[in-house]
């Protein structure tokens, strides 16, 4: 993977295309953690959702070797799985898939901080093509209340 190649890509508004999400379909709208972790001391990062970050992190490293640390985070309100979904295939396209899995990505020679701007650049171009969608990054200034009615709109 050509960690420049990736990033050039990341910030083209054209790299990032509504994939077959039939949007009349119904969807689960959840408040939900969007991560990347990365496994210490390979380049193997997971992407992945939870309620509860931290309990997700203890879950991850009981069955690894060298345990997972988050590398970057956001939490949204809305169709949540869409966007997973969306970055896998994203990531998937522009050559960061590991084996058959779709959870786990490589990422060669890249730092922790190449990966948190790849993540940030990720979210914000695949949550510009998900116009059919209600997501919304919650905020420190966005009270519960304010999150539930983007639940129920």
């Amino acid at each position: 993977m050509n960690l420049k190649k990736i990033l050039d890509n990341a910030k083209k508004s054209e790299s990032f295309k509504t994939f077959d999400f039939n949007s009349n379909r119904k969807r689960s709208k959840c408040i939900k953690h969007l991560y990347i972790a990365r496994e210490r001391g390979t380049p193997y990062c997971k992407v992945g959702l939870t309620k509860h970050l931290e309990q997700r992190m203890k879950e991850l490293n009981v069955s690894s070797y060298g345990g997972f640390k988050v590398i970057a985070s956001a939490e949204f309100v809305g169709n949540c799985y869409v966007l997973e979904d969306s970055m896998k295939k994203w990531f998937a396209i522009n050559g960061a898939q590991h084996g058959e899995g779709t959870e786990m990505f490589v990422f060669d020679n890249c730092t922790d901080a190449d990966i948190r701007k790849l993540f940030n650049l990720v979210v914000k171009g695949n949550i510009s093509s998900l116009k059919d969608f209600t997501l919304e990054k919650v905020t420190k200034t966005m009270s519960r209340r304010q999150q539930l009615n983007l639940l129920q709109a």
